[in-house]
């Protein structure tokens, strides 16, 4: 079945994910699949991007490509995890800013490998396709592995490869016609690689930018997924552990019309809090509530409030910055910079930012609680009479965490905290800027308001693709 999931037409680059959970025999490897399509699928409906879905990649192609409103199509095969950030949505938009007919993982297998002797492989995981070109050609088939031999022209590829990968050439040219090669195995993707080569069209590798953007799991093999799956937890320990210094949502100011607000909780994260409370109404003896499942990141915030002086917030995280994780590359002199400019851009918005950090943001109070909204907890760390503002950003939404929370446990979470919230005081303002449903609501719901006045999400109304029909069902509310 293939259909349109979502559409609005903002974006002429879509998003076509390819439904094929039934070829996965784990258990394990299933769940975690649909957690992270679920979250890929989010975010590209966030990103503006228009979202198909279906069980046939040629097919989705021919429908997509048939409104000539879209330029490009990204396939997705399910499995294809986000890392930390979006980043890849930026380098999907810079990529196809270039002349290419396919972008993608082109591979020629090596003597090493199973499929040595294979004609050229497009790996399944993530390719673009250019509209007009795939149009012109006639709409070609992409074409499935098979144990098949056949006789193809030789390409000509590069000696230069990518990435210290053999298999992975630099280009892959057009051969000369009387050259033909008996090849063992048709891989994923030879028929279009064929026909791209046969009518001289460009293939490119997808790069770098959107290499480090993402995590392909390879569920097909268990003992490789198993390996794979090493990697996600590796980056939940990364989150878990690091200080980020800066907030990854844009500078923007918190509203609210609470008057004299006497306890506003925040994220332990960056320095965007000290921002809000410039244009917030708060009591001279207002209390700061940070909250974090990272506790490197509340020590770091404790430490900030104690020692630091308001003046060269580079140099003063610079001899906190924490230890990072192993087998995942991390410049510390680069974040640095990234630093010292966030810092110069964030000091503009003050007239005498050291000012105001001596003589108003530090004569607050001030408390650090270790919590993970996600898990058990209590709210004994509220005081239930005070005017209380809280602002969770996206924390139901993070990329590190989704692959193993269910999308069902993640809205489960947010309905308790409205529920604990409302008990404790229904006139504690709440302040969310994503919420773990979103985009697959069938309407908005509240993001900032009285706690009273949040709805929970019931599962039973959301968007449901083809794999959420069965599990996506219950008789009450989630809590």
């Amino acid at each position: 079945m293939e259909y349109k999931f979502s559409i609005k037409k903002s974006n002429p680059i879509a998003v076509a994910i390819v439904n094929n959970f039934s070829n996965i025999e784990s258990q394990w490897a299933r769940q975690i699949c649909i957690n992270i399509t679920d979250h890929f699928v989010q975010r590209s409906i966030k990103y503006n991007y228009d979202v198909f879905i279906g069980n046939n990649e040629n097919t989705l192609l021919k429908q997509i490509s048939s409104d000539k409103f879209y330029s490009h199509i990204c396939i997705v095969h399910c499995g294809v995890s986000l890392k930390i950030n979006d980043n890849l949505f930026d380098e999907i938009e810079k990529l196809c800013k270039n002349d290419f007919f396919i972008a993608g993982h082109i591979l020629e297998r090596g003597e090493d490998s199973y499929w040595k002797n294979g004609y050229y492989e497009l790996h399944k995981q993530f390719y673009i396709i250019n509209c007009e070109y795939y149009r012109s050609m006639r709409k070609p088939f992409i074409g499935d592995f098979s144990k098949e031999s056949h006789e193809q022209i030789e390409p000509n590829r590069s000696k230069e490869f990518l990435y210290g990968n053999k298999e992975i050439p630099k280009s892959i040219l057009p051969g000369n016609k009387k050259n033909k090669k008996m090849y063992r195995f048709k891989c994923h993707g030879w028929n279009i690689i064929s026909k791209a080569l046969s009518n001289n069209l460009k293939m490119i590798d997808v790069g770098e930018g959107i290499r480090s953007s993402k995590l392909y799991l390879k569920y097909e093999y268990d003992h490789v997924f198993v390996r794979e799956m090493r990697k996600v937890y590796n980056l939940q320990l990364a989150a878990n552990n690091f200080v980020s210094a800066y907030n990854s949502d844009n500078l923007n100011s918190v509203n609210s019309s609470m008057e004299n607000i006497q306890q506003f909780v925040v994220p332990s994260m960056g320095l965007n809090w000290i921002y809000y409370l410039k244009n917030l109404n708060y009591d001279a003896s207002c209390k700061i509530i940070f909250v974090d499942r990272n506790i490197n990141a509340l020590n770091f915030m404790e430490n900030l409030i104690l020692n630091w002086d308001g003046k060269d917030y580079d140099k003063f995280f610079k001899k906190f910055i924490p230890k990072f994780v192993t087998n995942i590359n991390f410049d510390a002199d680069a974040y640095i910079k990234t630093v010292t400019d966030f810092w110069e851009n964030f000091i503009k918005n003050f007239l005498d930012f050291e000012d105001f950090w001596q003589n108003q943001i530090k004569k607050l109070k001030f408390s650090f609680v270790f919590i993970d909204f996600t898990a058990d907890y209590n709210l004994s760390w509220l005081d239930n009479d005070k005017n209380t503002l809280i602002y969770l950003s996206d924390i139901f939404t993070h990329n590190t965490y989704v692959a193993t929370q269910s999308y069902k446990h993640r809205i489960a979470a947010e309905n308790f905290l409205i529920k604990k919230l409302q008990e404790f005081n229904p006139n504690i303002e709440l302040i969310m800027t994503a919420h773990a449903a979103d985009s697959f609501l069938k309407k908005q719901i509240t993001k900032q308001g009285k706690v009273s006045d949040f709805t929970f999400t019931d599962i039973n109304y959301l968007k449901t693709p083809d794999w959420h029909i069965k599990d996506w069902k219950s008789k009450t509310i989630l809590f």
